[in-house]
């Protein structure tokens, strides 16, 4: 069952993924621009999991495993980006 919070999440998150394919045939800056409300997003809703882990006890797998695309996703994607000298 959803709810209207899922789908905004899910609009929010197909327009993340629609700029990052779109990404790579703009300005080389373009990456830097779609990379920060992604990661912020991801890390935040990482953070958000993390903080249910502990006061609600909620080791459920989907709280739990996602946390490795919540922080590896970004951290990934920001090691490339200097790694590229894009930054």
């Amino acid at each position: 069952m959803t709810n209207g919070f899922q789908y905004e999440i899910g609009f929010v998150s197909l327009g993340l993924g629609i700029a990052g394919v779109l990404a790579p045939y703009m300005n080389p800056d373009s990456w830097i621009i779609i990379s920060i409300p992604t990661t912020t997003f991801l890390v935040l809703a990482g953070v958000n999991h993390v903080i249910e882990m502990v006061e609600k006890k909620n080791y459920a797998p989907g709280n739990t495993l996602v946390l490795i695309s919540d922080f590896g996703t970004p951290l990934s994607l920001w090691i490339l980006l200097f790694m590229t000298s894009t930054i």
